[in-house]
């Protein structure tokens, strides 16, 4: 078992691996957006706690990782620009995976691939995927 100084400088390596790339490159995608409502202040402020959720799933992976795909879902099918904002969610996913909450991944896996191609179809008027 890793001492205590490594667990932490791992999980501090994944917070801002996890924030640079959703923040970060959201940033440049959302240059090649115009139209789409601008990331001052809302869009980095929800792309930014989804980033702080992620070290409650230690503790709760299945809580934590139903309440960033719920964020993450209700960031996509809003008019924010669209990037690399999966980062956190794909972290809370491989944790709940490695918890073996098998049935928990199951149907947030199915759940987003529902919901993340068609609810900007069924809620505003994107284009059907």
């Amino acid at each position: 078992m890793p001492s205590r100084y490594v667990r932490v400088a791992r999980e501090v390596a994944i917070l801002i691996a996890v924030c640079v790339i959703q923040l970060g490159a959201t940033t440049g995608a959302a240059t090649r957006q115009p139209g789409t409502m601008p990331l001052w202040p809302w869009g980095y402020l929800v792309l930014w706690f989804l980033v702080a959720l992620l070290p409650l799933r230690h503790s709760w992976p299945r809580v934590t990782l139903a309440a960033i795909f719920t964020i993450t879902l209700a960031y996509w099918t809003s008019d924010f620009p669209h990037g690399p904002v999966f980062a956190a969610l794909i972290v809370a996913f491989v944790k709940v995976v490695s918890e073996g909450h098998r049935r928990t991944a199951l149907a947030v896996a199915v759940l987003g691939y529902l919901g993340f191609p068609w609810l900007g179809w069924l809620l505003r008027d994107e284009p059907a995927p």
